[in-house]
Order: C-alpha cells, then structure tokens, then sequence
C-alpha cells in the first residue's frame, strides 16, 4: 500500500499508512442500549467483507438465518461510495463470489441483494482459500476496495476447517495486510482455538461463539459496534522545548537536508538531563519545505546557578551521538498495549522510542533496533536484523497498530528472550538490550521474576522505565538490573550537562505519565548504547542454555530395512551431542514403531537426564506400532508430567517420516491435535516419491523451515547442521 509523504515533525506522521486502531468497545456495548435501526458508523467509511459457510453441514434454515444476520449487521451502517461498502462470499470446499464492495451502493439495493443469496453446496470446508480469497480478491483496488479505509472481514462457520495450518497460515497473512478479522462459530463443532487465532487480536475482542444461529441476534449489536469503531490515532503536535546556555549570543546554522538531518532536525526538541538549573534558553526550530532546514538558536543571560556552561553549537544530540557513534547494540523496544494504555499514550510510547533512536548510530555494523508490543499476548513489530538505516526503521516504526488486553510481562521477556534474540539473529560482540515501557502490573510476579533472571543470565540487559501509579514497584525492581558505575568515557563527555554529580547507569526509570518521557529521553539513548556485552555471545551458548526444551524423536521406519533404521538413529545421535542434556535444559525422548529390526526402544524424556544415557539408550531394541498410533501416544502421553514434560518447556516433536504412510488422515489428525497443545513440529520425508498432502500439512509453519525431503537415508548426514540450527535457534 502506497505511504503519503511525511509532512514534517509532528503526529501526522502517523498518517503515513492505514491505520487499523480498534478501541475497547466491550465498554461501549454494554453502556448503550443499542436497537437493530441504530446506525453506529455515522460518516465514517470501511470496506466490510462477509464469508459465509455454506458447507454441506449447513441446514438451509440456518443459512437463511445466517443471511438475516447479516442483513441486521449491515442495517446498522450508512452505506455509500463514500461511506460504508459492503461485500459477501460464500464457502464450502471452494469459495463462491456473491458481489463485491463496490456492486451496491444503496442500502436497500444492498439488503435485497443479501437476501437472494443462494447456498451453494460442497463436501468440506475451506475456510483457508476463502480467506485468501478475502486478500487476494476482496480488498484489491481494482476490485472496488478503497485504500485508505479500514479493511473488515467478518468470517461466519459452523464447523472447523478442513485444514487448519492453511487456516491460520492464511488469516495471519491477511492480518500483516492490515485486515481486521472477526471469528463467528456457531454450534457444538466448532474449533474455539482455531477461531481464536484466526481472529484478530486480543481474541476475546474478536472471536465469538454462539450455541446455535438462532443466538446469532444476540451479538449482531456488539459486532456491530466493534466493526464500526476502527479509527485512527489522534493528532498531536510536537511541542519545542529548552535547553541551555551561559551567555547571550545568537546562532544560526543552514544544513542542506539528507537522509541524516531529516530524521533528526526535530529530535534536538527533547529535554536535556534534568539540573538544579533555574533558567534555561530556548531553541526555535523551522521545518523548511524544500531540501534545506534551517535551525536558530537564541540563549539566554548568564545563570546564577551552579550550571556548567555548555557550549552554545552543542544539544544533547551532538554529546549522544558522539557517545554512541559505531557502538554495536541490538536494542528491542517493548511497548505497553494493554487496556490501561490509551491511544494518545500509545503513541507517546512511539515518540519516546523514535527520539531515542534518533541518537542511535543506527546501521548495519553499528545499532540495530526493534519492536515489539505486548499486553496479554506479544505482538511482533519488528527485528533488529530487519532495518539497517535510520530512516527504514523509523518508517516501520510509524506503521505498527497497536493491540488490546492484560498485562503479561513474564511472557514478553520470554518473547524477546527466545525469539527477539534468538542465534540467528543475535550478533557477536554485540550487546543485547530490552527496553521495557509499562504502565501496569502483571498478573504473575513468580514467573516476571523467573524470566527476567534467565534473561540476564544469558546476557541481555534490561532498561525498564515505569509510567504512572499502577505499576508494580517491587516488579520493577525486579525486572531492572542494579546500578552500576558509568564508564569515565562518558562521563567527560556528559560532564557540560551535570552538577557536581557522579553518573551512575540506571536500568530503571520512573515518570508520572507517558507525556513525561521525554524527559529521560537522553539519559535512556546513553544507557541504551553503552550496554555491556555478555562475555559469551548468544550464538556461543550451549543449546538448551537460554530455554528448556521437551524434545521428541518420531522415527517411521517400518519398511525402512535394519541399515536405513540405523542411520536413522545416527543422525538423531548426532543431532542429541550438539545439545546441553539435562533436567533443566533439554530433555530428550523417543517413539520408534520397529517391528521386525529391533535396533533401538522408545523411551520417555525423564528416561534419560544426561547426553550419555541417551545416546546409549539410541541403540536399544524396541515394540512396534504404526505411525499415527505414535503419533497419537505423543500427543497424549509424550510431554505430560508423568512422563517427564515441563511446564515452561517448549515443545518440539522431529518426525521422520519413510515414504508413503498408511492411514494419512489419521496421523495429520492426531498432528493438529498436537499443535494445538503447543508442539512445534518438524517433518523429514525420505523418499524420491512426492509425499501425500496430508504428510506435508503435518508440519508447522513455515513449511520452508519444518519440512524437509531427501531422497535416501544417506542424505540425513546433509540435513544435520542447518536442522541443529534450526532447533537451536531459540534454544
């Protein structure tokens, strides 16, 4: 989608992409008596996409129902070329176009054409190709969708999908495009959890589940509201402030605009270090429209206190950057967006972290940065491998839409930790920084406490910075590293801004609001690019030291031949001694179906609690049993206590697979049912044979990353390092 030009240092910038804020209408729902006449949008226009189920599940009384529905959703918008458009679908094993958005433009040609409708009739349900549809089709300009409004699907079925990984797959491409989604399942069939995260975020906003269609009436008024309710971000003017100097003179300096002084000609508006200082001079700053900017500094009479003088030619920016020019930090901004966070705080929040980038040495071999928002489920923004110029990262900076929810901080450090930092992405002799922003308490102290202590026990510091008088101060504490003594570097080149005072480095900030975090603007970007580096780089660490892991070894060789099953259980072996063994890292287990070649036996992960036992235990004989019924006793016994699983542990299942499978329904089945617990799995097919969809539906998303075909057992040797790689990454 096409981005308007920036027009200059204010929150219009903000406008440079759709914005897609959804307000937390649940309050607006059940404060306003709503009647079906109601028409809650007013003039504010939105693209609405329907698509129905129309599967051979579906009763025809239902389907009429469902169309009635739609027709009392629809009563509540103003409909227009310039207002609200409207489009609908149905869906069954393919996906039948009804009328697209810009087909009716009068609302009662529009509930006519709803009402004629026909249900069309197939075997399945495929929700994934009606959702690209959605994409591909739905909200293209040449199909009528307009591109600066917001782009609504409403998705209603009564059954789950015939292919859930497509599913979701689809409908999280369709959320990166910016697509609002809303989950309505109706009736004892439906997958709660596939609805969920098939919706937009948080999912009890936008997932709905009724008894039957006949309840459907009792959420029309509420998907009504929330449909209608999405905005964009308040403007808001950047206001220029202070700094200081001892005498009066007047400056003015011409800088012919590039790509480095358009990004910062209005960082220098920020506050400097607070001081005991009673006076301070002004700073005007001119946004000039054409290629040049032109900055004017006027100072006031000399100060009676006992200020140091600062040179009139130098802002905070100089003194910032020269202390952070060529420092090699990874930096991950996490923004607060839960409930509490209103959307003028928000973007606070994304000002705060566009000043403090603005004094990073941003680049390829220097600083790198990233985002994520969380609340009570982490959201990703960006990684810190993603942008390698200041003015990339800023743009993306600007087009994040923020989320609603709790509050779960033990789950973002966990995020950042294993994902955000994760090997391949982390750098050597780099530093590693989470700069958390938070305006609440979480719900579980014990385990911000455990996460935050293994965070910094793999390297990563933590800058927190906690807004207003909800937050939780023991917490803070917690999550924030103790003061530590500034390097002399620094200090001389801060000295000009400080009062007879010794810095020392803060990882924990406090101000009463979000408006007020300009005012540890500079102090933060300092903390920010002089974070210690871990003596031993993430990539260096053994895998299994940054996250525990629960992880089991699937073999399908029953036709495989006592050769091929031993170098089967080879490449696990040597897969198992890249691994850090233990009850507290990685635990390692196996199911094996061998019947006839009895070369290793299925054991449990607290079987075996060090490297030795189980490379051993690799070469042991076993009981047979056919693949899906492995698969099976994976998913329900393999990760449970009993059987040694881990509560924090992730969830890993290597299944490796020997050619055509019996009964590929049964075991794909038993493989979903799986992920939806949590397990991630992985796919090796051996075989020069094209493998049956549903053994390449087994595996998780992205298939590039957790599917894999080989020819013959030999290749096993082949696929070793980038599948260490691949399991160790957050490992």
């Amino acid at each position: 989608m096409d981005k308007p030009t920036i027009l200059g240092p204010t929150m219009r910038l903000f406008f440079n992409k759709t914005w897609t804020t959804i307000l937390c209408l649940y309050i607006i729902f059940y404060t306003v008596k709503c009647q079906p006449s109601v028409q809650y949008c007013g003039n504010t226009p939105a693209e609405v996409v329907f698509l129905l189920d129309s599967s051979n599940s579906m009763w025809a009384p239902n389907f009429r129902k469902q169309l009635e529905f739609v027709s009392d959703v629809v009563g509540m918008f103003q409909i227009g070329p310039d207002k609200t458009q409207v489009g609908v679908a149905t869906f069954n094993n393919e996906v039948q176009l009804q009328f697209y958005l810009n087909e009716y433009k009068d609302k009662d040609k529009l509930l006519r054409a709803i009402k004629m409708v026909e249900q069309t009739h197939g075997p399945s349900t495929a929700t994934d190709k009606a959702i690209k549809f959605l994409r591909t089709h739905f909200f293209q300009r040449r199909f009528g969708a307009r591109p600066f409004v917001p782009h609504v699907a409403i998705i209603i079925t009564d059954g789950q999908s015939d292919h859930m990984i497509r599913t979701l797959i689809e409908a999280t491409r369709a959320k990166q495009q910016d697509i609002i989604i809303f989950a309505v399942g109706v009736g004892e069939l439906v997958n709660s959890l596939e609805l969920e995260r098939m919706a937009s975020a948080p999912s009890n906003e936008y997932a709905f589940v009724v008894d039957n269609f006949a309840f459907l009436n009792s959420i029309k008024e509420k998907l009504a509201v929330q449909t209608c309710s999405v905005t964009v971000p308040p403007t808001t003017t950047l206001r220029p402030t202070t700094t200081t100097a001892p005498k009066t003179t007047t400056t003015s300096t011409r800088a012919t605009q590039d790509s480095a002084s358009s990004e910062t000609k209005d960082a220098t508006s920020i506050p400097v270090l607070a001081t005991s200082a009673t006076t301070s001079p002004t700073t005007q700053i001119t946004s000039a429209s054409t290629e040049t900017t032109q900055t004017t500094t006027t100072t006031t009479p000399e100060p009676t206190t006992t200020t140091q003088p600062l040179p009139t030619t130098t802002t905070w920016v100089d003194v910032v950057r020269k202390i952070c020019e060529k420092k090699p930090v990874d930096v991950v901004f996490a923004l607060d967006s839960s409930d509490i966070v209103g959307p003028k705080d928000f973007w606070y929040q994304v000002r705060f972290v566009r000043d403090i980038t603005y004094g990073l040495d941003v680049g390829y071999n220097k600083t790198r940065i990233g985002v994520v928002l969380y609340s009570d489920q982490v959201v990703h923004g960006f990684d810190v491998n993603d942008h390698t110029s200041l003015s990339s990262a800023i743009e993306d900076l600007y087009s994040i839409s923020r989320t609603y929810g709790g509050t779960r901080i033990s789950e973002l450090i966990h995020y950042v930790r294993t994902k955000s930092f994760r090997r391949t992405v982390s750098r050597r002799n780099s530093a590693q920084l989470l700069v958390l922003i938070t305006a609440s308490a979480s719900d579980n102290l014990h385990e911000v406490k455990r996460e935050a202590e293994m965070a910094r026990k793999t390297g990563i510091n933590i800058l927190v910075v906690g807004v207003g008088d909800k937050v939780n101060l023991e917490e803070l504490n917690t999550i924030a590293d103790v003061d530590r003594q500034m390097d002399k570097n620094v200090i001389d080149l801060l000295a000009p801004f400080l009062v007879n005072t010794t810095p020392r480095r803060r990882q924990l900030y406090r101000t009463d609001s979000f408006g007020d975090l300009d005012s540890i603007t500079m102090e933060a970007t300092i903390e920010a690019c002089t974070s210690e580096i871990t003596p031993t780089p993430i990539a260096d660490q053994a895998c299994g030291t940054r996250q525990e892991a629960d992880m089991m070894f699937v073999v399908d060789s029953e036709g495989a031949g006592k050769k091929n099953t031993k170098k089967s259980l080879d490449f696990f072996k040597h897969i198992t001694k890249e691994m850090d063994i233990s009850e507290d890292t990685i635990q390692i287990g196996m199911l094996h179906p061998e019947e006839c070649i009895q070369l290793a036996e299925s054991f449990r992960l607290n079987s075996h609690t060090d490297k030795g036992h189980v490379m051993s235990a690799l070469g042991n004989k076993t009981e047979g049993d056919k693949l899906h019924s492995l698969l099976r006793d994976m998913r329900k016994n393999a990760f449970k206590r009993r059987e040694g699983g881990r509560k924090n542990a992730k969830k890993v299942a290597i299944v490796l697979v020997d050619g055509e499978i019996d009964f590929p329904m049964k075991a794909l089945k038993e493989v979903r049912r799986a992920q939806i617990k949590g397990v991630e799995v992985y796919i090796i097919f051996v075989g020069t044979t094209i493998p049956q969809a549903e053994v390449r539906d087994m595996c998780d998303y992205p298939p590039q990353k957790h599917f894999f075909q080989i020819p013959d057992y030999d290749k096993l040797k082949e696929l070793e390092d980038s599948l260490i790689e691949l399991l160790c990454d957050e490992l």
